[in-house]
């Protein structure tokens, strides 16, 4: 169903939850036929008449079922199914007659509830699907996976409980009637998950919920405008399963006790979101829903895009930008910017995942370019790139001008010779040709104005003027035995939770400060050779940028990116430290890991204050050597405690026994030797070829001990 709710009387009251669905997603109710069964399966004591009644005329009662499917239209993760009824046409037959007596089927001539039918009528195509969640494996939920035979390109996901049923109650026989292999098919592309909350998706939520049986889960969708929708599959079939009390289920339910605890999780989670709660089978609730619109959906900003609100918009934005640009001429820090994007293949699939901050795009090739058409292209991704910035410069710059603009849609578009580069077209090369991009606009400016616009917007646009006049493009490789994930790096000692193959159940929710904030800490760690950990006396900004800029010129000079500094936030930063050896540091499985083994790290005492990290990508006796250099003129203000040395730590401790060796040489011998034991030769090579720096970690104490020692020594 998807249909935009007024806020106000009889829509669903918002309130605020961390996982929320971008905007623009679609919700829809697709019914996909009836059955009619005796109400004693659906409620304990249905049709039972007690020896009070006796002569009181009883009404045996039957129940009509409502089968249906949940459409949602993401604009993130694609098309994705909540359930999918019986099967195709003709599943009655593969149901069976016992089944069928049980269950009988009604209006069984339509044929708009077949699922293939109701999302074409719905305005999409089956082939698009590219997820699907199962609320549990029953033959009218879970029988039109049969759709999906064959499709590699689809995801089912399902909890680990309700699949490891499913197939034993196939495989021992003791559930016939309620699981049949027909779509159970082991060449799926099966993802389990095994918490009890999941968010799959931006907006959705998965909860476990036993009783009906083992591992059913329900879904929480949260819009933004429209607010929360609970979909709970069969935990309520009926809304006197929920309603006044709730009514006990029938001969269908596999665990009372269970069943009680869930539907009281489920009454906190619509009393905590203020949700709608669309129950399993209830045809009045389907009926009451679709009564209103055909769908539910979020306000996209397109529709919101009216002369008013971009108008509004570009009010704010002008004054904005000028700010920015009269501050980013003063201070280079400011103008100077380093986007960085992380790229990684999928080892199933080969459909490229871009990590960008905290932000992801799926990239992939369509049919014919033989890919599973699982995202845009790389160069779809460009073009669009191309288009969203000259979109964003034609505001900026009419926002600091005053120029209206009332809409505005960018639409870019170039030509790719797969032959250019190939045997026969070596001298022909591989691109983008003929990039044309079209600007709709609707504004009360002349066309000579709108000339100037343009002209203005393509002088300033980063991505007009790369793809006009390339840039210099260098690159390195680097040999590794690690694997990315999400925005970080994880070792390949233990398989890497990622969005497309696996669930990323993270301690905090995906996208908050604090996962963001560990994922960072994450590649820090694991992509420089040496961290120095330092106490501070609380630095001022100004300060801060001082040191920044000081390491920076290393990599000016150096002609490198190997050297940065960064301040911590210490309770987090001992939390990632004693979370480090897992694959995800921010992950709850990492939360488990360091709660049941009493995880302590060697170098977590050392955070007490305040704190900050000093970074040098590779063991380079150059770049140590400057690092030094910068260290001892900010002993004032930075105090190295120790760190990271490769694999090893060091802290002070270390040392300490050297302070009262009688010579320097005997200390830099001593530590050689000590940092030959901790990490290796290539340490060791570092120090030799760079006799001024000694302990790494310790830099700041080295310099003190040099003068110490010869107060006319220079450097």
């Amino acid at each position: 169903m998807s249909r935009e709710y007024a806020e106000g009387p009889g829509s669903i009251i918002k309130t605020q939850v961390a996982n929320v669905a971008p905007e623009g997603t679609k919700v829809f109710i697709l019914k996909l036929g009836n059955l009619e069964a005796d109400a004693s399966f659906f409620f304990e004591g249905g049709n039972v008449q007690l020896k009070s009644d006796k002569g009181i005329p009883k009404v045996h009662e039957r129940r009509n079922v409502q089968m249906y499917t949940v459409l949602i239209d993401h604009p993130i993760s694609g098309l994705i199914l909540y359930e999918v009824g019986p099967g195709k046409p003709g599943w009655e037959e593969k149901w069976g007659s016992e089944v069928l007596d049980a269950y009988c089927r009604v209006n069984k001539d339509d044929e708009t509830q077949a699922l293939d039918v109701a999302i074409r009528n719905a305005g999409y195509d089956i082939k698009d699907v590219r997820h699907i969640i199962v609320g549990h494996l029953h033959i009218d939920h879970a029988g039109g996976l049969e759709y999906f035979k064959g499709r590699q390109d689809v995801i089912v996901w399902v909890h680990e409980i309700e699949l490891k049923h499913a197939v034993w109650g196939i495989a021992t026989k003791s559930e016939i009637g309620s699981y049949l292999k027909y779509y159970i098919d082991l060449d799926l592309q099966w993802n389990t998950f095994n918490e009890e909350k999941v968010d799959l998706f931006s907006g959705l939520t998965t909860h476990l919920m036993p009783g009906h049986t083992p591992g059913l889960i329900i879904l929480q969708v949260n819009l933004p405008h429209t607010g929360t929708m609970i979909f709970t599959s069969d935990h309520t079939i009926f809304r006197e399963h929920y309603e006044n009390g709730g009514r006990k289920q029938g001969f269908l339910m596999r665990d009372h006790y269970q069943w009680y605890n869930s539907t009281q999780k489920l009454r906190r989670l619509q009393r905590d979101t203020n949700a709608q709660v669309v129950f399993g089978h209830d045809p009045s609730i389907v009926e009451e829903l679709l009564a209103t619109e055909p769908f539910f959906m979020e306000s996209a900003m397109s529709r919101q895009q009216d002369s008013q609100t971009l108008q509004g918009f570009l009010a704010q934005k002008g004054p904005a930008m000028d700010a920015w640009f009269k501050r980013a001429l003063e201070d280079e820090s400011v103008a100077v910017k380093k986007p960085r994007a992380l790229t990684t293949v999928e080892g199933r699939s080969g459909v490229r995942r871009i990590s960008i901050r905290n932000h992801q795009i799926l990239a992939d090739s369509p049919p014919e370019w033989v890919g599973f058409n699982l995202g845009p292209s790389a160069p779809e991704i460009l073009l669009g790139a191309l288009g969203a910035c000259l979109t964003h410069m034609y505001l900026v710059v009419a926002g600091i001008k005053k120029l209206p603009i009332n809409k505005l849609e960018i639409e870019t578009s170039g030509e790719v010779d797969l032959r250019k580069g190939a045997e026969g077209h070596e001298d022909e090369i591989p691109g983008i040709d003929n990039i044309h991009y079209v600007v709709y606009i609707d504004s009360e400016l002349t066309d000579g104005q709108l000339d100037h616009l343009r002209t203005d917007v393509e002088k300033v646009c980063p991505l007009y003027n790369l793809v006009k006049n390339p840039a210099t493009i260098t690159s390195s490789y680097v040999r590794t035995t690690r694997v990315a994930f999400v925005r970080g790096y994880a070792s390949t000692a233990e398989p890497v939770a990622t969005a497309a193959t696996e669930v990323r159940n993270t301690q905090k929710a995906a996208d908050s400060r604090k996962t963001y904030l560990i994922d960072m800490y994450t590649h820090m760690w694991r992509e420089n050779s040496i961290v120095l950990l330092a106490h501070h006396n609380n630095l001022l900004s100004t300060e801060n940028e001082n040191i920044r800029k000081q390491l920076k010129k290393i990599d000016e000079k150096n002609k490198t990116n190997k050297v940065e500094f960064r301040k911590l936030k210490g309770s987090l930063f001992k939390y990632f430290l004693r979370a480090s050896s897992h694959s995800d540091p921010a992950s709850k499985a990492a939360g488990r890991m360091i709660r049941r083994n009493k995880v302590r790290h060697p170098l977590e005492n050392l955070l007490k204050g305040p704190t900050a990290a000093i970074l040098i990508k590779d063991l380079d006796p150059k770049t140590v050597k400057d690092v030094s250099k910068v260290l001892a003129t900010q002993k004032e203000r930075l105090f190295v405690m120790g760190g990271k040395v490769g694999d090893e730590y060091m802290t002070l401790e270390d040392i300490e026994t050297f302070k009262n060796l009688q010579s320097l040489p005997e200390l830099r011998a001593e530590l050689v030797g000590l940092l030959t034991m901790a990490s290796g030769a290539g340490i060791v090579r570092t120090l030799e070829s760079t006799t001024n720096s000694l302990a790494l970690t310790l830099e700041s104490r080295k310099n003190e001990l040099d003068k110490a020692e010869n107060p006319e020594q220079k450097d």
